[in-house]
């Protein structure tokens, strides 16, 4: 309750106490879509500038370790933690 307090005049000066309810969700997902887009923009852009910086051989060295990075820090531990987590606290 004390951190409800604590928050609350920052709330009411953004004006988001006075979103409904659909207005809010509409307005977490513009923002989840956007965090998602400067994401993918900034790998886009990283991608670009270093294949035309760095030669074939470095770049293909980077590339193999964004793949492993990728498979093993994100996508393994997703469908092995993340995911069966979410479906058996959803079917709570």
């Amino acid at each position: 309750m004390e951190a409800d307090t604590k928050f609350a005049p920052a709330v009411e000066r953004s004006g988001l106490q006075r979103l409904g309810g659909e207005q809010s969700l509409t307005l977490q997902g513009f923002w989840a879509i956007a965090d998602q887009g400067i994401v993918s923009l900034g790998n886009f852009l990283t991608t670009i500038i270093l294949a035309r910086t760095v030669s074939p051989h470095e770049y293909g060295v980077w590339t193999g370790n964004f793949r492993f990075d990728f498979l093993f820090l994100n996508v393994l531990p997703a469908s092995l933690v993340t995911y069966p987590l979410m479906v058996r606290l959803a079917s709570h």
